[in-house]
């Protein structure tokens, strides 16, 4: 019998090397790369603790999800640990732990799934590998579905118990409605049980492909070796996908909306004031972030601190945030007062916006925004961990890597005049959805004042 050479055949990778350096300013340099499969990667060395830690961005979040199988991205993402061909069921999960390593699948954003990890830098060829066949080669096995379904319904009811959390999904839900940013990161029950095994897997098939995927590494390795690591871990994942769809565009309403959700149990008042503003992209985005610090984000010497904590006593707490994302994002104060002082606290949150739209704001407020900012953003990349989160996060709502570095930029160009006309156009009281969290009973007649009332019941889907 002749006898051939037996020719193996293996999968050829190709990078394209791009090194990046941003001198001069708080982002850290990272060398960045592609395999051929289109699957980015974004990495820093540092060689200060013998770990690594790692995230990679899978581009379809819970916003990409129907209104019908709202919690389909969140029970995906679940999915993808229960069990690899190379490591079948709870094998993934003990070799994890057997090296002491996490690998953790995140759906806190609203436009990606997060896979998180950490392993000692002496195990990360075993990381990669892992991360590498939950990417390509997951069973999603039938038998996981309902239990993984009763824990995500469980998340559902734990984040729906939590005020802040709730009335949050509600503001979201009033000016988006069943669609996009509208949709709770988990889901809602009705819509969890309802989802199939073939969802799962359409929903993996159409999504995690390579090239709709970044993989941001950073730690103790030195890159030419990582480069051979990866290429051998995530060579043979191959798959078309899609990439970032729209969110939904938003209402803006001409009249504030009072919405109560109603909990006879509660003894206090959670209350919170919402409306969407634009993307972390837009040039108004320098000032609104100046703007929140002033109005709530910089706690103690905040207007809305001064105003209804410490002149009026109004409210026990209150506080304010700008959420980002890829298409329009939320300015959102939050607070707690008592039953007899609700109404006061919600005027008194309506005067302080009224304020910084009328008045012009001092300059030395203006520069303890800045100078704020300089420090705490220079914070968010004091190590390896830190940096590969706040650049995944970057990614997710469509920014570049030295956001933070044109942020700061930016700001030198912001003066109260500029201040003072974008407080005119997004501090408008009557573009704002009002939520109020308590008791029905207590609340409704005094709300009433505000404005007509719409009941929510805890618990109504």
């Amino acid at each position: 019998m002749k006898k051939f050479p037996i020719i193996v055949l293996l999968p050829v990778v190709f990078f394209i090397f791009v090194s990046v350096s941003i001198g001069g300013g708080i982002t850290p340099a990272s060398e960045q790369f592609s395999l051929g499969n289109g699957l980015k990667v974004v990495a820093w060395e540092d060689h200060e603790q013998p770990m690594v830690h790692f995230s990679l961005l899978v581009k379809c979040g819970p916003a990409t999800d129907s209104a019908r199988l709202s919690g389909l991205a969140a029970l995906t993402s679940l999915m993808l640990r229960e069990g690899t061909a190379k490591f079948p069921g709870t094998r993934l999960v003990e070799v994890i732990d057997s090296v002491g390593g996490v690998l953790t699948p995140l759906q806190d954003e609203k436009d990606a799934l997060l896979f998180e990890g950490n392993f000692m830098s002496r195990d990360l060829a075993l990381g990669m590998k892992i991360l590498g066949e939950m990417m390509a080669h997951p069973l999603l096995p039938e038998e996981s579905l309902e239990r993984l379904k009763k824990r995500l319904v469980s998340v559902n009811l734990q984040h729906r118990s939590l005020p802040q959390i709730l009335m949050k999904d509600e503001v979201y839900r009033a000016f988006y409605d069943n669609r996009g940013y509208g949709l709770s990161n988990w889901g809602r029950v009705s819509t969890i049980n309802r989802i199939t095994i073939d969802d799962v897997r359409k929903f993996y098939r159409d999504n995690f492909a390579p090239g709709n995927c970044v993989l941001l590494i950073a730690g103790d390795f030195a890159i030419k070796d990582l480069k051979k690591i990866i290429g051998a871990s995530f060579a043979v994942w191959s798959s078309n996908g899609k990439c970032w769809g729209t969110r939904g565009s938003a209402s803006i309403p001409d009249t504030s909306k009072i919405i109560l959700i109603d909990n006879p149990a509660s003894p206090g008042v959670d209350f919170a004031l919402g409306r969407t503003i634009v993307p972390a992209s837009s040039p108004d985005f320098p000032s609104l972030a100046l703007l929140n610090y002033i109005l709530g984000g910089g706690g103690r010497v905040s207007r809305l601190f001064q105003n209804l904590i410490v002149n009026k006593s109004s409210a026990t707490y209150i506080s304010s945030s700008l959420d980002l994302s890829r298409g329009d994002g939320m300015i959102f104060i939050s607070g707690a007062t008592t039953r007899n002082a609700v109404i006061d606290a919600i005027n008194g949150a309506r005067e302080t916006l009224d304020e910084l739209r009328r008045i012009r704001i001092p300059v030395k407020e203006l520069d303890g925004a800045k100078y704020y900012y300089r420090g705490y953003f220079a914070s968010l990349y004091e190590t390896p961990q830190s940096s590969v989160d706040v650049h995944s996060r970057l990614l997710s709502h469509g920014v570049s890597f030295d956001f933070h570095d044109k942020l700061l930029a930016a700001f030198n160009r912001v003066d109260v005049n500029r201040l003072r006309d974008v407080a005119e156009h997004y501090l408008d009281y009557n573009n704002y959805i009002v939520i109020i969290y308590g008791s029905e009973a207590a609340l409704k007649n005094s709300l009433q004042q505000l404005g007509p009332v719409e009941v929510i019941k805890l618990g109504q889907e």
